[in-house]
């Protein structure tokens, strides 16, 4: 085997460690974080949480064990030696409950809750429950929630020199009263004991940590709050280990339990185990992990991007994009780049995303567009782009709008806005506009990103990046580029805009300034690869970009004419004129909208009205006309001078 191999005696320091310290020896534990995962044996075999607990409890010698998740009958697991047919019975009957709660009653969450509390009050015998609260269905203040909170109040000591005296909440409540008194003060008589005594024990178990009650968390020494995290490399290289006989075996390919465990990081033992079925299922070896993993992520074998379109197809689609021939090829080299996951060559263990592109560039110059093009040429419609505005991002709590806020926050269950989408469309691209107007903060989220195509959203899932585009658009350098264009002071590498070399390296210099300033060059490094610098927008650029915009509403015009009549083409003249009121060298071909709009909005309105009157049936031709007088265009009939 090659490279670093997992360490397994790091395994036996963490989680699993502190729960051999804390079972028996506080009155709660409180569990949270990757609770549904399942818990890796020796053997290889994996055991869901709960049942590893009973295990454990069973084996340190508790005498009465009780698991319930609020979703089915109460198991006990044991109860002073008896029969498996007798266990609950004597569960439902103990501490002589008036009226005696009788084998229905098991479907009763508070009955049940009850019995659990008189269970763990008594200090003659080790008593330990287990609850499991995915299906948690309890809201304050209900009867149910106060029941909860008082569970393991009284929690008994077992010693081995004898009883323990405790004063436990009233016996007078009942289960069907609907609430709980508050519990009487429950002073301890005597010490908790020796070293290695067991104390009467309750585990609750959260996958949703905002559902924790607030008085589990606060600073209680009797209540131990334990974190189980994702399955570390470690523990996923020993899971390779064990059960390299569980997958589909191919003679061509090497089996690395340490490569396996890098290209798996953020997946839990139980989606490894997945892992495994479908290799035998669909007889596929270690070899093809990836296309694996995509199987179980996202319903699909075949890597969506080795299913996009030609070169050809994709010159075809990036062609709305005027002037900018250079960015165009740069954008169709990084998609086909994407096709072939050549980012990942150079270290086949790691996960990237397919395609990191920063578009860099004055207002106006289609960086947008551009995205917008390369979106339809790989998901067939523009909807596959998520433009994410980073001015909304300006502070450093913002990032939980992409993200998600983190348990017991507003907004916890509503999800991020990136995270969300990437979610539900993993092939796709995500357009962050003008990355330099958002909080320094949030450039840290970025590199989980970068580095391994993944992101903690916050509710502690891990979303995957790897089909999913990333494009940065930034102003980045395009304020020092006019004042050197002004004969201001130059910056360094002072430049002509005409000279498309020098133009790149003075943008590319701009960047790497910009993030050495914000003390983030590990960003930079990992996206200079990607920077596409944008051209200028010229003479010719803006002509072509006027005239084909004209061409397109007066087509429209026509369209709703009926009858014959519309406006003929239109006059080269009248486009040198409107060419006169764009700002093209300042705001780009974005404003070539802004004057049509200003120009040709009321002209056109004017006509439409008048067709209108006529219910459209329109037989004059008209023509576009400049009136030099009043400086503005009109729309004239036909060979009216």
């Amino acid at each position: 085997m090659n490279g670093t191999q997992p360490n397994a005696t790091a395994e036996r320091v963490g989680w699993k460690s502190r729960m051999e310290v804390t079972l028996g020896t506080v009155r709660r534990v409180v569990l949270q974080g990757n609770v549904l995962d399942a818990v890796l044996e020796e053997t290889g075999a994996l055991i869901p949480l709960p049942d590893w607990l009973i295990g454990q409890l069973l084996q340190r010698g508790y005498r009465r064990v009780v698991a319930f998740d609020h979703a089915a009958d109460p198991v006990v697991h044991d109860w002073d030696g008896l029969g498996v047919g007798e266990r609950l019975a004597a569960f439902m009957q103990f501490g002589g409950a008036t009226p005696p709660a009788r084998q229905a009653d098991v479907t009763n969450p508070l009955v049940v809750l009850n019995q659990l509390r008189r269970m763990l009050a008594d200090p003659q015998v080790p008593a330990a429950c287990v609850l499991m609260l995915q299906e948690h269905r309890f809201r304050s203040p209900s009867a149910e929630t106060v029941a909860l909170h008082h569970l393991t109040s009284a929690a008994a000591a077992v010693t081995a020199g004898g009883a323990v005296t405790v004063t436990t909440p009233g016996d007078g409540w009942s289960a069907d009263s609907g609430a709980a008194p508050a519990p009487r003060p429950a002073p301890m008589t005597a010490p908790v004991g020796p070293v290695g005594d067991l104390r009467n024990l309750a585990v609750l178990i959260y996958p949703d940590e905002n559902l924790i009650p607030g008085e589990f968390l606060r600073a209680d020494p009797d209540t131990a709050v334990v974190r189980i995290p994702y399955p570390s490399f470690a523990e996923r290289g020993r899971f390779f280990s064990l059960n390299q006989a569980a997958f589909f075996n191919d003679p061509g390919a090497g089996y690395d339990p340490a490569h396996l465990a890098r290209t798996t990081e953020g997946l839990r033992l139980r989606e490894l185990q997945q892992l495994a079925v479908l290799s035998q299922r669909n007889r596929v070896g270690v070899g093809s992990l990836r296309e694996l993993q995509d199987l179980l992520r996202f319903g699909r074998q075949e890597n969506p991007w080795r299913t996009i379109g030609s070169r050809a197809q994709a010159t075809d689609a990036l062609k709305p994009v005027r002037g900018q021939r250079e960015p165009v090829q740069a954008a169709q080299d990084a998609l086909f780049r994407g096709k072939w996951g050549l980012g990942n060559l150079l270290d086949p263990g790691a996960r990237k995303p397919p395609l990191v592109c920063f578009f860099v560039g004055s207002t106006g110059v289609g960086k947008t567009m551009l995205a917008r093009c390369m979106a339809h040429f790989l998901t067939g419609s523009a909807d596959g782009l998520k433009i994410i505005d980073m001015s909304e991002y300006r502070q450093d709590h913002s990032v939980h709008r992409l993200i998600g806020a983190p348990p017991s926050y507003v907004g916890f269950s509503e999800g991020g806005q990136l995270t969300n989408w990437v979610k539900e469309r993993p092939f796709s691209l995500v357009l962050f506009d003008e990355i330099e107007k958002a909080h320094e903060r949030i450039m840290d989220i970025f590199l989980q990103i970068l580095d391994g195509a993944r992101l903690t959203d916050g509710k502690g899932e891990t979303v995957d990046f790897s089909h999913t585009g990333l494009i940065f658009t930034s102003n980045i350098g395009t304020e020092a580029l006019e004042d050197a264009s002004a004969g201001a002071t130059p910056p360094v590498g002072r430049v002509d805009p005409g000279k498309r070399a020098r133009t790149v390296a003075f943008f590319t210099e701009q960047v790497e300034n910009y993030f050495d300033d914000i003390d983030r060059p590990e960003i930079y490094n990992r996206l200079k690869s990607g920077i596409v610098v944008f051209n200028s927008i010229e003479r010719d650029d803006a002509l072509a970009d006027i005239r084909d915009k004209l061409r397109l509403i007066t087509n429209g015009v026509n369209d709703q004419l009926d009858g014959g009549g519309g406006i003929d083409d239109t006059d080269p003249a009248v486009i040198e004129q409107l060419l006169g009121h764009v700002d093209y060298r300042r705001y780009g071909l974005r404003d070539v909208n802004n004057m049509l709009i200003t120009e040709l909005g009321n002209p056109i309105a004017r006509l439409l009205d008048s067709a209108e009157a006529q219910r459209f049936r329109v037989t004059t031709r008209y023509q576009y006309r400049w009136n030099a007088v009043e400086q503005r265009l009109e729309i004239a009939r036909r060979g009216q001078s």
